[in-house]
């Protein structure tokens, strides 16, 4: 098997694969209520330059031929 994914996203890639079958998620949602002090363009400033610094976080998975 070739693989385009680094080991980590490999990792947890076969991780996932391993949890509910039907969502085939890694990732866990939540919701979390902001204070209405939160000023909202410093927040958005520092989640860009959060995701500036592990770009990671934007990358995702396919299956190719369902294998």
């Amino acid at each position: 098997m070739t693989s385009v994914l680094s080991q980590s996203q490999l990792g947890i890639y076969l991780s996932s694969q391993g949890l509910d079958a039907l969502s085939g998620n890694y990732q866990q949602a939540f919701l979390y209520r902001l204070p209405g002090s939160v000023d909202i363009n410093k927040l958005k400033k520092a989640l860009e330059a959060f995701v500036a610094a592990h770009p990671y976080i934007l990358s995702h998975t396919a299956e190719e031929g369902g294998n």
